[in-house]
């Protein structure tokens, strides 16, 4: 799931038109190519996916990663193809870095045999698992809300940002709360 996520990224940052940086792009944010990752459930896929998203790439925006999250469901929904036409871009893409084209044979190569394979009910337990997760800011464990805000503020009164006002806006809402 996550190595589709970062295709779909790639894809709707370079309007399907890939650059140089795309390989470099895509395997930052995989959690899977990365680090070799792996994962116990399809949520902690796609907070890791997101949270990379918010600090690797270029372009690094919470709308983004949602819409790109919605454009990773319609590839799975659209089925077997178009997975494995990801992949295949994919492929191309990596065999011709110089770094990192030994993904390929750890990953893209035997993804490509899986797309190829799967069964249609499991494809409809991968886009529904997906659409289960409702995505927010506090689930990437970062105060995202907060920053935000401060930022905001920042903007309009002309003043740094002062992150230990971070600890100081959230016992103010929690006085709020009470």
């Amino acid at each position: 799931v996550d190595i589709i996520y970062c295709c779909a990224y790639d894809r709707r940052t370079t309007l399907g038109d890939s650059t140089v940086e795309s390989a470099w792009t895509i395997t930052k944010i995989s959690p899977t190519m990365s680090w070799f990752d792996k994962f116990n459930d399809i949520t902690e896929v796609i907070v890791s996916c997101i949270r990379r998203t918010l600090c690797f790439p270029l372009y690094r925006n919470w709308e983004l990663s949602v819409k790109v999250f919605m454009d990773t469901i319609t590839i799975f929904q659209i089925g077997k193809r178009a997975i494995l036409k990801c992949l295949i871009n994919l492929k191309r893409l990596l065999q011709f870095s110089e770094t990192q084209h030994s993904l390929n044979r750890l990953y893209i190569d035997h993804y490509c045999v899986w797309a190829q394979t799967i069964s249609r009910n499991k494809l409809k337990m991968i886009v529904n698992g997906l659409k289960s997760i409702q995505l927010h800011k506090e689930m990437t464990g970062w105060k995202l809300s907060s920053l935000e805000k401060l930022a905001i503020r920042a903007n309009n009164t002309g003043q740094p940002i002062d992150l230990d006002m971070l600890s100081g806006e959230e016992e103010e809402e929690k006085e709020k709360d009470n």
